[in-house]
């Protein structure tokens, strides 16, 4: 199959979110230089923004939408599908979101042994190529991973969480492969977790993974927040906490366990301004099971009254 150089777009999809998008993209421009990229903004309105948006079209394409799209992550799936509608279908394709950074420096060479990897799994969909935060998956005694040499690739077994397993929103895929089983993005993600578990093989996950979700990333989307949810951020200190970059010899260091383990954010990566405690949250009332009552008691009266 002929291929570019490197052969990758990148999809980066943003709502309301300045200071993480615009790190974002300069985290892929610095360790991908040979990507496409592509923003696909929701519709945001706030005046940092679309600063950064109108900086960034001066050097990728920038699509904006109306962020009419339904559900807590707004108009997601419908950018990510329009993304694959016009895929190049031998060029992978490579979901981002504005929560997130490349953590490493990645290879063409990398690139082009994904592309074998699909050459090799007629039955892949999707690879993950993101740290596995310990306060989402969790760990256990046998990590919950299989492992396979010749690609350095951890597959997740099947189990009873809702998505993680074949599918995950940040994530790579092959367009023709998808477009073959007339794959449409769910409304939400175990949505799409159950579709990929129709078609395909469970995912697979590098050894080195080069992505990582930014924890503690104060929410947007919605616009007004709880108190419950705002209380919530003030204490586990949300805000802007960027990992520091993993160097060659630390990257070395991670293809070189025996024997390998799988790639856990909180033991791999460091804050670079910030000290959280361990692990990580990712939704600050993770824990917080007062304030999740309080934010559903809100949640509730504002539906009743409109509001």
């Amino acid at each position: 199959m002929a291929r570019a150089a490197a052969g990758l777009q990148v999809v980066i999809t943003s709502y309301n979110r300045a200071r993480f998008l615009d790190h974002c993209v300069r985290s892929v421009e610095q360790c991908m230089p040979y990507a496409r990229i592509l923003i696909r903004d929701d519709g945001s309105d706030d005046a940092a923004t679309l600063a950064v948006l109108d900086e960034l079209t001066q050097r990728h394409k920038v699509v904006r939408g109306d962020g009419a799209g339904a559900g807590k992550h707004g108009g997601l799936y419908g950018h990510m599908q329009a993304a694959l509608d016009v895929a190049e279908p031998d060029t992978l394709l490579l979901f981002l979101q504005d929560d997130v950074q490349i953590v490493r420096a990645v290879s063409v060479a990398e690139i082009q042994a994904l592309y074998a990897l699909y050459d090799s799994e007629p039955t892949l969909g999707f690879v993950s190529p993101c740290f596995i935060p310990v306060s989402g998956k969790g760990r256990s005694a046998d990590h919950g991973f299989d492992y396979t040499a010749s690609t350095q690739m951890f597959w997740p077994r099947p189990s009873g969480q809702s998505a993680g397993v074949y599918y995950s929103d940040i994530c790579i895929c092959l367009p023709r492969r998808l477009h073959a089983v007339h794959w449409r993005f769910g409304r939400r993600e175990p949505e799409c977790e159950a579709l990929a578990r129709q078609h395909f093989r469970n995912m697979a996950i590098p050894q080195v993974p080069f992505v990582a979700w930014l924890p503690l990333v104060p929410a947007y989307r919605g616009k007004r927040k709880t108190w419950a949810l705002a209380r919530a951020e003030h204490l586990r200190n949300a805000g802007f906490h960027p990992f520091r970059m993993l160097d060659t010899a630390q990257v070395e260091g991670l293809r070189a366990q025996d024997p390998p383990q799988p790639p856990w954010t909180e033991d791999v990566l460091s804050l670079r301004d910030s000290e959280l405690p361990k692990p990580w949250h990712h939704n600050p009332m993770q824990g917080r099971r007062w304030l999740k009552r309080i934010n559903n008691a809100e949640t509730a009266l504002r539906r009743w009254f409109g509001s």
